[in-house]
This record gives structure tokens, sequence and C-alpha cells, in this order.
């Protein structure tokens, strides 16, 4: 997987996005349809792998 995979996870809400998920199913069950997403955790990794390199990288 590269970062077209990753890409296309954070511009959709994948089943790995726990914080989206829940939002996702909150909003079904409340009848509002606005989408609110965060990160994957595929990108969290991806960060995580950049870090132990010794690059600081912020998410904003």
């Amino acid at each position: 997987y590269g970062a077209a995979n990753i890409l296309r996870e954070m511009l959709t809400i994948k089943s790995d996005d726990l914080e989206g998920r829940t939002c996702l199913f909150k909003n079904i069950i409340n009848d509002i349809h606005y989408i609110n997403f965060g990160i994957p955790e595929s990108f969290q990794i991806l960060i995580q792998e950049i870090k132990s390199l010794c690059f600081d990288i912020i998410v904003i």
C-alpha cells in the first residue's frame, strides 16, 4: 500500500478511523447529515515511522 491508498483513506471514513466511525454512527442515530471524520490509523502509523527517522512532523 502506498501514498494513493493512504490519501483515499484520508478522504473517506474507513474502518480504522475510530473517531470518524463513532461520529458517523452517532450522526446516523440522530439523523444528522454532516460527516466528521478523523485521521485513519494507517496515516498515524506513517507519521510514527517518519518520526522514528528523527523527523519532527506535526499534523494540523
